[in-house]
């Protein structure tokens, strides 16, 4: 499964994204991408991978993709409703 929400941020335009997010100080990807997902969504997972990591050449940031698992019935809940306003759940391929 993959979460994708409905971005609706003020002042950006309306797009889908991934949830995700920035390091807190002394946090590792990993840690950041558990925390991140159950901020946002309100899934809670204990364990996650490293996939990929992402360095921008047009500007300044790492992106770490990093899979998570959760059960297929775990209900995304809209937590930050200024910023997100629906999660989508939706299957790669």
């Amino acid at each position: 499964m993959v979460a994708l929400g409905h971005r609706v941020t003020a002042g950006e335009a309306p797009s889908w994204c991934l949830p995700g997010g920035h390091l807190e100080d002394g946090e590792t990807p990993v840690e950041a991408a558990l925390r991140e997902p159950a901020e946002e969504t309100g899934v809670v997972a204990v364990t996650g991978r490293l996939l990929a990591v992402c360095v921008r050449t047009g500007g300044s940031g790492v992106t770490f993709g990093v899979h998570v698992t959760a059960t297929p019935e775990t209900a995304l809940q809209v937590t930050e409703p200024h910023a997100v306003d629906a999660w989508h759940r939706g299957r790669p391929g």
